[in-house]
């Protein structure tokens, strides 16, 4: 955290500028870090290693000047904000109209939308934490990174105009027979609502429509937690007689593979891991997103 923190203000566009760079953000962040590591096996043929970290950081806007928020970037209708009070770098944006228990409100078979616009999560991950474990035997090595992050918001542009357009395989619901959404239906008056369970049936192009796009961006707000095989090593310690001693005293050649897998994600379609670029106004957002690649190649080396 810090005092006078850098941070982009809207201004007139009537200036020529759309944001200026001031110096007036107080942010508070307080976290912890650990680290363990462990050999649970060593003797001359065998060796285990394990290292554990897990880190966790809480983040806070104390004050922004005079303002009560600032947009630090967005797209579409959804808004990457600094708002007081609030971890630094939340989702802003429409939202489904709910009754007082949070089910969603229909009408004609149609998810609603609410008035105005509201906090729909953050940027900021509850934890990360990662396992290594590196096995070796005589001249045989192995090892293998597991690491993820917890918690945080991604806004998927790939969701909503995937369901919009009837391209991704969650829009086969319904094509046949129809779909009758989850929610409620008000069966009194607008004055005087009252809530019964939603038993419309309207076509599945017309519900993703209404749910997904860019007019509701709740819809597009998922969990960003993920667990990745982020990396398999096994190696080979080559045998020192096949080298002469005045020119090498060793080598060993190894598989190295890099980003192997997901074993946990919760945002569908998408590496939530992702981001238009480094910048803190471009985090949390994710549209047309390349596929993530899984590199695999051979590593030799010479002592």
């Amino acid at each position: 955290g810090g005092r006078d923190l850098i941070v982009p203000v809207e201004v007139s566009a009537a200036s020529g500028y759309i944001k200026a760079y001031q110096n007036i953000a107080d942010i508070n962040n307080k976290g912890v870090e650990i680290k363990l590591g462990l050999t649970p096996v060593k003797n001359d043929d065998f060796t285990w290693d394990i290292n554990l970290n897990w880190a966790k950081n809480t983040s806070e806007v104390v004050s922004l000047g005079d303002a009560e928020s600032l947009i630090l970037g967005g797209q579409w209708n959804m808004t990457l904000e600094a708002r007081k009070g609030q971890p630094y770098g939340v989702i802003v944006g429409s939202y489904f109209a709910r009754d007082e228990n949070g089910n969603i409100i229909h009408a004609d078979g149609l998810p609603q939308q609410a008035e105005g616009t509201k906090v729909l999560g953050n940027i900021q991950p509850k934890f990360t934490g990662g396992l290594g474990m590196d096995f070796r035997y005589k001249q045989i090595s192995a090892g293998f990174l597991i690491d993820g992050k917890i918690g945080g918001s991604i806004c998927s542009m790939t969701n909503a105009w995937g369901r919009y357009s009837g391209v991704l395989a969650e829009t086969i619901i319904g094509r046949e027979g129809g779909i009758v959404g989850d929610g409620v239906m008000n069966v009194g008056t607008s004055d005087s609502p009252n809530y019964a369970p939603n038993n419309v049936v309207v076509t599945a192009e017309s519900y993703n429509k209404a749910a997904y796009g860019n007019d509701i961006v709740e819809g597009s707000v998922f969990d960003a937690s993920f667990i990745k095989l982020r990396q398999i090593v096994v190696g080979y310690q080559l045998p020192d007689k096949w080298f002469n001693k005045n020119i090498f005293n060793g080598a060993s050649i190894s598989l190295v593979g890099r980003n192997l897998a997901f074993l946990h994600r919760n945002a569908p379609h998408i590496d939530p891991e992702t981001g238009f670029s480094s910048k803190i106004a471009e985090q949390g957002q994710e549209f047309g997103q390349l596929p993530s690649t899984r590199s695999i190649g051979f590593n030799l080396n010479f002592n």
